[in-house]
């Protein structure tokens, strides 16, 4: 037999002779099969998840009736309010007005005591009106006084007739006198007496 007829590999002849058919290894049979593992596997995890659903039910189901220990507490029960019911308010009872006090009235301004009406003098005589230095604006003025009752009154003129005048039974006597712009004065006198003179002094200021 030549080398071409036993290629390079091949058994040599002195083992056991080969037919035509070449065996191949299997090897589905070389690898153990793990089917029966997986469902014994499949079985104990069924069986521990009932296992445990029993465990988780009996620990969350409760007893009916409540623990010997639990004591009953009960609330206290509100008392009712009191309904409140307005009574009607009295009405304040006005307090009396108080009386004005009385206005105090006012004092009476004290009358001014009347001046005494000039009597005539037993000798001589006075000018009541006008006044001494006093000023006029009328051109004529009357000039009263007093003196004894029934007497002449004479108004001194210089250089000219005297001006005469005689006083009534209660010694009062008037005269009428013109005024020139100014500063005038004038003397008057009973009779032909000279120690009974009297000056008036009167300016006239045109009005």
């Amino acid at each position: 037999m030549s080398s071409e007829d036993n290629p390079p590999g091949d058994l040599p002849e002195s083992g056991p002779r080969r037919t035509g058919i070449v065996r191949r290894t299997d090897l589905t049979r070389q690898r153990p099969s793990t089917a029966r593992r997986d469902w014994v596997a499949l079985v104990s995890v069924l069986g521990l998840s009932v296992i445990v659903l029993l465990v988780l039910s009996g620990m969350f189901s409760q007893p009916s009736g409540p623990p010997a220990s639990t004591v009953a507490v009960t609330s206290p029960t509100a008392s009712p309010k009191p309904i409140y019911t307005p009574e009607a308010t009295a009405s304040p009872t006005p307090s009396p007005t108080p009386s004005p006090s009385p206005t105090p009235s006012p004092s009476p301004s004290p009358t001014p005591s009347p001046t005494p009406a000039p009597t005539a003098p037993a000798y001589g005589l006075v000018i009541i009106e006008p006044k001494h230095k006093s000023v006029q604006t009328d051109r004529t003025i009357i000039v009263r006084g007093l003196a004894q009752p029934d007497v002449t009154i004479v108004r001194e003129i210089p250089f000219w007739f005297d001006q005469v005048t005689a006083t009534d039974g209660a010694g009062r006597w008037s005269m009428a006198v013109e005024l020139a712009q100014g500063e005038n004065t004038f003397t008057f006198r009973v009779g032909d007496d000279p120690g009974t003179r009297v000056m008036l002094t009167v300016y006239y200021a045109p009005g």
